[in-house]
């Protein structure tokens, strides 16, 4: 038995589901941020949400909360999507919300044990604290499952990792920002791991909207799975940089089907269960290395051109004389071109 920070996200609203499909499927180690009006936050947390931070946590969505129906005739369905950490809790002043920012860690499944203090729990209460049975780790498939009868229609896919070959690159948290994003070097290759579920068979496409010409994706799955179930590595190219860094971002969402609506017509706004990624491009360290070795390989050979030709003191030029100036000028203008091809990428 686990005793653990519930975090409960309901289908009352489809801001709300929109939460828990972001929750199965941003990669381990992103950032989600979950905001609670003040009454549905457990009172020892409402009083003081710093004491939230650091604790370990678990996101259940809660299913039939309908708001239509009154709060003690609702058939409450609680499923237990992942475990989290608080990476930050505050209210907010502008919205006297208290918002959570939680780093997402594994799927997990459990039993929530009974709670008598009935304001303990949801509809009263969906920030709260339980002990936990058969507390285990499982499979996002495992979690999609579970809820998927309460998604119709949806396509399911999963971030699983941001990789540099076969190495993972983790996710940087940005407490100014209070969001988390990936550092990518610039004229690079990556490639995103992502697994794709398609109830509807395999046809719904997955597309890919980008907010930055720096950054490339080639998208596979942009016209669909072709099967139920796949999981891809999606190529990623980082393009020249002309300034130290740079933002971007992606936004996953689902496509129309095929014969729903021409593809075209397809915008993250029409899908309230989009996903988007942060990245910060930044510039290879070694640059100004390699423009201070260019710069100077230039310099010298202008130095042996000029050495070369004030030598002659008006005299005729030797072919000793020549062939360093010649050598000078080649060497200036190797650097020069050397310089010109590594920033401007001819």
């Amino acid at each position: 038995m686990k005793t653990k920070v519930i975090l409960f996200s309901s289908d009352a609203t489809p801001l709300y589901k929109g939460d828990v499909f972001r929750a199965l499927a941003l990669p381990e180690g992103q950032t989600i941020q979950f905001r609670y009006p003040r009454q549905y936050v457990l009172q020892e947390y409402r009083e003081k949400p710093a004491s939230l931070i650091g604790e370990e946590a678990v996101i259940f969505f809660l299913a039939g909360n309908d708001l239509s129906i009154p709060p003690d005739q609702r058939k409450l369905v609680p499923c237990p999507i992942r475990a989290c950490l608080i990476e930050h809790a505050f209210q907010d002043p502008s919205t006297q919300q208290i918002t959570l920012i939680l780093q997402l860690q594994s799927f997990v499944d459990c039993t929530l044990e009974k709670i008598t203090a009935l304001s303990s729990l949801p509809p009263q209460t969906f920030v709260t604290k339980a002990n936990l049975d058969d507390f285990r780790e499982v499979e996002w498939l495992n979690r999609v499952k579970t809820v998927e009868q309460y998604f119709p229609q949806t396509l399911f896919y999963r971030i699983g990792a941001v990789l540099s070959e076969s190495t993972t690159v983790h996710p940087t948290y940005s407490p100014n920002l209070r969001s988390s994003h990936y550092v990518l070097e610039e004229e690079s290759e990556y490639s995103i791991e992502c697994s794709y579920y398609d109830p509807a068979g395999g046809v719904t496409p997955l597309r890919i909207e980008l907010s930055a010409a720096d950054v490339d994706i080639r998208n596979s799955f942009e016209w669909g799975g072709g099967a139920p179930l796949d999981t891809r590595r999606l190529p990623l190219t980082t393009r020249t940089l002309k300034s130290r860094s740079a933002p971007a971002y992606m936004k996953f969402y689902a496509g129309p089907k095929p014969a729903a609506a021409p593809v075209t017509t397809a915008t993250a706004s029409t899908d309230p269960n989009y996903v988007e990624i942060h990245w910060r491009l930044s510039q290879k360290s070694f640059k100004p290395l390699t423009f201070g070795l260019f710069t100077v390989i230039g310099v010298i050979g202008l130095f042996i051109a000029q050495t070369a030709l004030k030598t002659s003191k008006g005299d005729p030029l030797t072919n000793h004389d020549l062939a360093l100036t010649l050598f000078g000028t080649l060497l200036a203008g190797l650097a020069a071109g050397l310089l010109f091809k590594f920033f401007n990428k001819i």
